[in-house]
């Protein structure tokens, strides 16, 4: 008990016993949080107060918006902006329809919603792709991210490339770098699979003013000046690697 200056009372408990010596009931269900989930999953297996619709190609995947929400922020955004539902339903009374486009497949999609319900992901290898791109898309940061570091822990010469091409890859600064240093300690190899060959090629043309001058510029600072070159024109014109406009370098020799 704690007196206050105006010499009320105010009653704090300093334990459960506590409480319970007052006449107060505390009871936890140590249970209620997996029961809930998997009454939860069970009722969407079966359709059972469903209020959402998710459309991949042709493939219907039924589900609670409430859940979903809960673990994408994209989907909570395009759940609340939807203005010709009213309390979950059309007007005609069907629950609504939301198409996803963009790099979501169905697979990728199929896991991530058991994940919502269940909190867990189970992915064969040649899936982890789908998932993580469509959990990218859906703004699901904590499967972007263990994905991410299942991809890094599996790179390999063949498969290096085609990450590091992934889709908002950027974002993640520490995949980022894990990635781009696999590729520089195996460059050898991983050069030669098709995913780099098959990457976009920049005819550069350099001019030198003079023999001498050609003989004063290194290989190393011309690749940095071409690669300064191409990051000012993405940057400034917005062009993409295959849409570069014709131009000349000239090398910077002092």
């Amino acid at each position: 008990i704690k007196m206050t200056r105006k010499h009320g009372y105010n009653i704090t408990y300093d334990s459960d016993d506590a409480m319970e010596s007052l006449g107060y009931l505390k009871f936890t269900d140590e249970s209620m949080k997996s029961n809930f989930l998997q009454s939860l999953s069970t009722m969407r297996r079966h359709r059972l107060f469903c209020d959402v619709i998710l459309l991949v190609g042709n493939t219907e995947i039924h589900a609670h918006r409430n859940v979903l929400a809960c673990v994408s922020p994209h989907l909570m955004e395009l759940f609340s902006s939807d203005v010709d539902t009213v309390n979950g339903a059309t007007a005609d009374g069907k629950a609504p329809c939301y198409r996803l486009n963009g790099h979501i497949t169905l697979t990728g999609l199929r896991f991530l919603v058991e994940y919502a319900y269940t909190g867990s992901l189970e992915v064969p290898g040649d899936m982890i792709r789908d998932v993580y791109l469509a959990a990218w898309q859906l703004k699901i940061d904590t499967v972007v991210k263990e994905c991410a570091r299942h991809m890094v822990s599996d790179l390999e010469p063949e498969t290096c490339i085609e990450t590091r091409s992934l889709p908002g890859i950027n974002r993640n600064k520490h995949f980022v770098q894990d990635v781009d240093a696999y590729i520089a300690k195996n460059f050898a190899e991983a050069s030669q699979q098709p995913a780099f060959l098959q990457l976009p090629c920049v005819l550069i043309e350099v001019l030198y003013q003079t023999k001498q001058e050609m003989t004063l510029v290194t290989e190393a600072s011309l690749c940095r000046l071409v690669l300064d070159w191409i990051r000012r024109q993405m940057m400034e014109q917005g062009s993409s690697v295959t849409t570069l406009s014709p131009s000349s370098i000239t090398p910077n020799t002092s």
